[in-house]
């Protein structure tokens, strides 16, 4: 993953940001980077909070604004749905302390993975998808998120890699029947 998020510090001097990664069950968070155009970047170190996986990172006490480029590899991030595999990324959770302006998320799928552009669907759709380098790469902008707001992205393509299934409505509706017909037959046998 390589994110570019550009923060807005309006009241008071800040010297850490975070940023929470995707799904807590996914496999390993490696290869974390954090760097800036506009100010040296002290440590960076990951985590977790309340079964959330984080990157923090800190640097010089700063009030103007700063962009900070963060790059991760989260292993078994993928999972499948509907023949599709998924990747989601909780770019901003809810409850951000403050207000985040431009905003750039890249989601690039591997070239091993045989794909055409048509083949990705994004969510939310104002996103963009184009070929680079043999790779495809999904983009999303937001020029401002708001304190307290969140931003989730997600991009599916044709199944090209297992990954964790997600249930269906279907895989629902059958273990639901299963415990309605599991139930009356525990009935008529007690």
């Amino acid at each position: 993953m390589q994110e570019s998020i550009a923060y807005d510090f309006q009241q008071g001097a800040f010297s850490r940001a975070y940023r929470s990664v995707v799904r807590e069950d996914a496999g390993a968070l490696r290869a974390v980077a954090v760097t800036s155009p506009e100010t040296s970047v002290d440590s960076v170190r990951t985590g977790e909070t309340d079964g959330v996986r984080q990157v923090w990172w800190s640097f010089p006490d700063r009030s103007a604004p700063a962009r900070f480029d963060v790059q991760y590899v989260l292993d078994e991030a993928l999972y499948e749905r509907g023949g599709r595999n998924v990747a989601r990324l909780d770019v901003m959770a809810d409850g951000a302390v403050v207000p985040t302006r431009t905003v750039d998320v890249q989601v690039i799928l591997p070239a091993a993975f045989d794909l055409q552009r048509g083949d990705v669907v994004l969510r939310p759709d104002a996103g963009t998808v184009r070929r680079e380098a043999g790779r495809i790469v999904a983009s999303f902008h937001r020029d401002r998120v708001e304190e307290g707001d969140d931003l989730s992205v997600e991009v599916s393509f044709p199944k090209q890699a297992a990954g964790e299934h997600l249930p269906t409505t279907a895989d629902f509706l059958l273990g639901l029947f299963l415990v309605v017909v599991g139930g009356a037959a525990g009935g008529v046998a007690a």
